[in-house]
Formats: structure tokens, sequence, C-alpha cells
């Protein structure tokens, strides 16, 4: 097992082993984070670094009542499930020392991001219907185990459930099972499940505990860290959002075994951007299967994007740098009506950015077969069948968009990469060379 911390406007650990989703429930209740001047958590003890306890460790004493009956969740046919499995743990207070606390209530930070909790409180399992009958009954165990009230929000699979109808079913849901700051909102899934628990969380009566735990790859390596969450609008991808660090990050390779090779290989595509952007190493060794070593790989991918959110949270300049592929690339999936996925999408959008680099001069012919290379040996789109105008369009919808253009990525070679900014005149253009094959 492996931990990283990610030191942002708020502190946390991503944690990475075989297996640990077992032991998810001790790892949220220990989880360390930031907490903003002046916040009392309840009987925690900040630590030299200015850390406390998040959904901190007392087991016993902290009655937690269960909520009854089930929250029919609002649109789109999100189904919202509550499962009572709280335990009454008997005995003192818990390791900690801390009092007990009124259910649901935990202990409100003064500020800052979410709340500090004194004791095991109330947390919600947001999940999508295909992870609820894969691992849900074995977090709420492993949650229940540790004092935690369950309760469990589960929607309909896939990009489409991405949208403002899910969000608002999932705020509401939140708010019928009388949640408090100090609960937490735990996201059990991949991308989607984490941006929309993330804007949730981060929403929720000003910000709420939350902990990602991710079951894909590519939210393993990527989306689960950094802090951005978001949900689509009719007008293009991502647009309503926030930047909202979690709690904890809780990575157990393992549960990537069951998915599909084409959710594995979605995955890759970033694995495969973090190597351009970043790394000759981890590029060249890509040439070995990632499933032979994920655990390796997906550390790596983490520490890469730590770096960058640390010197850059919210996106102002070097962060952008993480965009490779994405500009074109959320044009695609917004074309397609989000039919291609993210993944597949991105591969595609690097490919063509790394086409336009070539034939405007700012790297060389060797660079783009490496990376059409390493795309195909993953079986990873090359190119798009939308038209230069079209992409260039769907663009300016983009929220990277700055004045009168847009920031691009580019690699300069293999392991580095620039930001340009392309004038909105220039952009078709600039499209089309990246479509020529």
């Amino acid at each position: 097992m492996k931990t990283i911390t990610v030191d942002a406007s708020k502190k946390y650990d991503v944690v990475i082993g075989a297996g640990i989703l077992d032991v998810a429930g001790e790892l949220i209740r220990n989880a360390r984070r930031l907490t903003a001047p002046g916040a009392a958590a309840g009987g925690a003890v900040a630590g030299g670094d200015g850390a406390t306890a998040v959904q901190a460790a007392a087991a016993a004493g902290a009655g937690v009542q269960g909520v009854a009956g089930a929250g029919a969740a609002a649109g789109a046919a999100v189904q919202a499930a509550t499962a009572v499995q709280a335990t009454a743990a008997a005995g003192a207070a818990g390791a900690d020392g801390l009092g007990e606390v009124e259910p649901g209530a935990g202990a409100a930070a003064a500020g800052g991001q979410g709340a500090a909790v004194a004791g095991p409180g109330a947390v919600a399992i947001v999940m999508d219907d295909v992870v609820a009958a894969l691992y849900g009954e074995r977090l709420s165990g492993s949650l229940a185990k540790c004092g935690f009230h369950t309760c469990e929000f589960i929607f309909p699979h896939g990009e489409a459930s991405k949208n403002t109808d899910t969000f608002l079913a999932l705020i509401n849901f939140l708010a019928e099972q009388k949640f408090g700051r100090g609960d937490a909102v735990v996201a059990l899934g991949g991308g989607v499940t984490g941006d929309v628990a993330g804007f949730a969380a981060a929403c929720y009566m000003r910000g709420t505990g939350f902990v990602q735990i991710p079951t894909t790859l590519l939210a393993a390596v990527d989306s689960s860290v950094g802090g951005k969450t978001a949900v689509n609008l009719a007008g293009g991808k991502n647009l309503l959002g926030a930047f909202y660090q979690p709690d904890l990050v809780i990575c157990d390779v393992s549960l990537l075994s069951t998915l599909t090779p084409e959710v594995y290989a979605d995955g890759c595509a970033e694995i495969i951007k973090y190597g351009v952007l970043a790394d000759r190493a981890l590029f060249d060794s890509l040439i070995t299967p990632v499933r032979d070593r994920m655990e390796e790989v997906v550390a790596r991918c983490v520490e890469i994007k730590r770096d960058v959110v640390a010197e850059d949270e919210f996106e102002n300049g070097g962060r952008k740098i993480l965009n490779l592929g994405h500009t074109a690339g959320h044009a695609i999936e917004v074309l397609s009506g989000y039919g291609v996925s993210h993944g597949r999408a991105v591969a595609a959008g690097m490919a063509i950015a790394t086409r336009a680099a070539v034939r405007m001069g700012i790297c060389d012919d060797s660079c783009l077969r490496e990376v059409l290379a390493m795309l195909k040996l993953y079986d990873l789109p090359v190119g798009a069948r939308y038209p230069a105008d079209k992409l260039a369009d769907a663009c300016l919808s983009d929220k990277k968009r700055e004045g009168s253009g847009l920031t691009m990525v580019f690699p300069l070679e293999i392991g580095r990469c620039v930001l340009k900014k392309i004038p909105f005149g220039e952009l078709e253009s600039v499209i089309r060379l990246g479509l020529e094959e």
C-alpha cells in the first residue's frame, strides 16, 4: 500500500493498494484534512502540520440513529435508497478520546472547505447501478463496522446521468436524510460519479465531507485527484461545477479487475497522456501492459498530477497543461452526444494536437509516430470523424476559452509539452492540421 499526500487548499491523502475497500471505514475514520482557522473539531486535536481528523475514529459511544425508509430521488429516473447500516458500537468514547456527537451533525468547521467530524456520523454512498451491484454492500459493511450510518444514492450508469437532474436529486436526497456539514459524501465509482458527488458535496450547505473511491482506471489516475467537480449542460461539458478537493482518496486497484476492455482502455488514454506530458520513462514503460503493474502506474500518475495541482490548484496557469487532448476531445464528446467515451475522445484529441504540433513546427515527426503507435497499441482512436469546422464550433463552448482565444496543449517531445493560446479565428485551421493524416 502506498500513500501520496496532496498539499492543496486542503491537505489529503491518496491511498493506493489492493483489497483496501474492505478497510475503507477505518481509512475514512482516520483521514486527515486541513481545517480553516478557528475550526472547532469537537475535541479533535490539530497536528503540527495543521491537519485534523476527518470522519475521526470515535467508534463507540457516538449513538447513531438510522433514518428509516427510502428517499425517492427526483429527476432522470434516479434511484435513491436508504440502507440503515448503523451500528451502536458499544462502550466508551472512541480511540481518539472524542465525545458523543449528534447524528448527522458532526462538528462544522468555521468557513473553509467542508467540515471536520468529531464522530463517525453519516455517510451517503453515491454510485451508479452497475457499481452498486458489484461493490456497494462491501463498502457499506466496512463503514458500518466503524460506526457510520450509511445511506445509498444510486443513479443510472453513463455520461447521460452527469447532468443537473442527477445533481439536484442528490442534493435533495441529502436534505431529506438530514445530512449535516460534518457528514460525508462518498463517491464510489468512475469519473461521472466523482464529478456529480463532488459537486454536490461542494454545494450542499456550502460544503460537506467528501471522499473519492475510484472504481475505473481513468478515475484512479486522473479525475479522483485534484478537486475538479462538475456536471454537463446542453451547451457543453463540465460547464457547471466547482473546485472542491476531497478529504481522502481510496484507490483499491483490485476493483479495476472487473473493467471491460473498453473502460480499461479509457484509463490507458489518460496514462499515455501523463507520459507525453511529463515522464518519458512512464511513456516508454507502457510497452508492458498496465495491468501487470497497476499500483505502480496509478501511483506515478497521481504523483504527476499532485505536483501540478500543488502549483496551480485553480487552473489559472500551469494546471492547464493537464488538458492535453481535452480541447478537441471534449468537442468530440459533445458532437457524439457523449456516445464517444471520455478516454477515447482524449486519445483522439491527443493525436489531433500532436499532428498539428508537427505541422506548426512545435515538435518533430518522431514524437507523432511514437504517440500514434502507443495509442494504437491500446486500441485507442487516432482521429475523428467530425470535420474541422464542427469541432472548432464545439470548442467555442469549452470552459478553457479566454478572451479572444482558447489555450491548447501541444507536445514539444515525449515528456514535455507547451501551452499556446490559439485565436478563435485560427482554431479551425489548427484543428484541420491535426485531422490531416
